[in-house]
Formats: C-alpha cells, structure tokens, sequence
C-alpha cells in the first residue's frame, strides 16, 4: 500500500465529526413532512451557524432588497432548500475551520469563497440545464474540495 494511503488510514480518527445540526439537518429533510419553521429551529440553535447564514443572505451574493434578520425569514426568502443546503455546507466548513496555521499556507477564507462561487455556478448551471435538484448541485459546488481540508488536517 502507499505511503500516503497508510498515512490517511492511519490519521483517520484525527478528522472531526460532523456537528450535532448538519446530523439533525440531514435527518429532517428527508422526512417528507418538514416545515420551514422545522428547519429554522434546528439552524438557530447553533449560533455560528445562524450568524453565518444571516451574514451570507445578507450578503450582494443574493442581491436582496432588504435586510433578512431572521433564519424563518432567510428560509421564506431563499426557499428551504437553499437553507438546508447553506446550512448544511457552513456546518461542515464550521467543523474543520481549525484547520490550518501558520505553518500551512491554507486560507479558509479563501477556500470558502471559492467553494462559495463554485456552488453558485454549480446551482446555474443546473438550473439552465434543467437538473431536477439544483440545491443538489449546489452542495456537490460548495464540498467539492472537501478533501483539501483533509489533506491540511492529517498533514499530507
């Protein structure tokens, strides 16, 4: 086996778990009987998380006319689907944000635009091409790096 595959199987456990509310938020938008209020509920109880999603849909990335205060409001507004997956995406960016130092030269801001912007074109393009789940494309755009982090993680 190569070296670099010992060394990922060897450092396997040092990658973080998923948080509590991306477990949570996968489980209850699978259930076909989900309201908006459902998901808002399980997004505010993880502060980060909520700053965040206010801080994006407040952002010129949406472009909306006024001020979304609310994570009830942002799910009326950008639609369920395009929370769970902003929630979804920040959660596991928020779960290896300790990634990285001075040593290494990974910016997670950076990367978080970047996985931001491919998410977003990701999420046009399916919608021009007329994909069934574009919200599907846009969580494939925004984890399609993934494994960078986990290459910074383990030291690869």
């Amino acid at each position: 086996m190569p070296v670099r595959i010992e060394k990922i199987i060897k450092n396997i456990d040092k990658l973080p778990s998923l948080p509590m509310v991306a477990t949570k938020l996968l489980s209850i938008v699978d259930k076909e009987l989900t309201a908006a209020k459902d998901l808002a509920e399980v997004i505010e109880k993880d502060q980060a998380l909520t700053a965040r999603i206010l801080k994006l849909v407040n952002s010129a990335f949406f472009g909306l006319s006024s001020k979304v205060t609310t994570v009830s409001r942002a799910v009326i507004v950008l639609g369920f689907n395009s929370v769970k997956s902003l929630g979804l995406g920040i959660s596991v960016f928020n779960t290896v944000s300790n990634v990285g130092s001075e040593k290494t030269a990974f910016n997670k801001d950076k990367f978080w635009e970047h996985s931001l912007g491919v998410a977003a074109g990701a999420r046009l393009l399916a919608k021009k091409l007329k994909y069934p789940n574009p919200e599907e494309a846009f969580v494939a755009g925004l984890l399609h790096d993934i494994g960078k982090i986990i290459r910074v993680q383990i030291n690869l």
